[in-house]
């Protein structure tokens, strides 16, 4: 448990505790600092959760005694919250600055909560944006490296023809075989790849490989394949296509979606009106 005794994460987990308090009680100016109120619903929220997770475990006494155990909970939370702003905790530290922040970005955005999505708006949506709700293709494919730090470019792609040539001739048909006249271990990478795309394939191998792979689309023998680590024989095992989700099937997505565009279009929104009521300079050292 040495990771909790660090000093940092404990003030991590106390900054965390002191913001959460904030959902559960209410303040009134007039009442003063010493009074603290807590919300009706959030009783009655409280209570909601707890039978259920207890459903047929615990009696409702039972329920009851957890429920004060928790509000006990939560005042001494705030207690000590309170107590922290008094003492300034709060003041000038990025930690509770960015939680704070964090907290008004997300009523911001739930600002937008607005009238349920038409089935034409939902429609229009999708026809849209279908790129985004498009499972994109995906290649099987086993390779054999020739690698061009071992032997040099020039040699690697010869000798990658060579063995190439073997293949086509029918001379090599054994797999196993293969793997011995390439250079497996002299790149990050491995000897086989199922159902990876084609951006994936990219960022290990680099624009060449896939460039040259995505001229096959049927099984068999491509070669050779340049790539960052020199020329490679690659089987092409599977490759399936990109794949359109019918509207139907994803409906739910394509709504999250769109409440999701919704909330950040409302936050943009207030920020930039909030940013407007704001004179920002920022000094240059000498």
């Amino acid at each position: 448990m040495k990771f909790f005794k660090e000093p940092f994460v404990q003030f991590l987990l106390i900054g965390a505790a002191v913001f959460a308090a904030s959902y559960f009680f209410t303040d009134s100016p007039h009442e003063g600092k010493t009074r603290i109120v807590i919300r009706s619903q959030t009783v009655q929220t409280m209570r909601i959760r707890l039978q259920k997770r207890f459903e047929n475990r615990l009696s409702a006494e039972g329920i009851e005694a957890r429920l004060n155990e928790e509000l006990e909970g939560k005042i001494r939370q705030e207690i000590l919250y309170r107590e922290g702003l008094d003492r300034g905790l709060d003041k000038d530290d990025s930690v509770i600055k960015a939680r704070v922040a964090a907290m008004m970005e997300r009523f911001a955005r739930e600002m937008a909560s607005g009238e349920p999505f038409t089935s034409v708006e939902i429609e229009r949506y999708y026809n849209e944006n279908k790129i985004l709700f498009t499972k994109p293709k995906r290649i099987s494919f086993g390779q054999v490296l020739f690698s061009s730090k071992k032997r040099g470019r020039l040699q690697a792609l010869a000798d990658c023809k060579v063995v190439l040539a073997r293949i086509q001739s029918g001379e090599l048909t054994d797999y196993a075989e293969l793997e011995k006249q390439g250079d497996q271990g002299e790149a990050p990478v491995r000897s086989a790849y199922r159902g990876v795309t084609p951006e994936r394939i990219k960022g290990i191998f680099g624009d060449a490989f896939i460039r040259d792979l995505g001229k096959a689309d049927q099984p068999g023998v491509v070669a050779p394949v340049e790539s960052k680590y020199g020329y490679h024989i690659v089987q092409l095992r599977e490759v399936v296509p990109a794949e359109i989700k019918p509207l139907e099937e994803i409906r739910s997505k394509v709504v999250q979606k769109m409440e999701y565009d919704r909330n950040t279009a409302s936050f943009d929104k207030f920020y930039e009106n909030a940013k407007n009521n704001y004179t920002v300079v920022v000094e240059e050292g000498t």
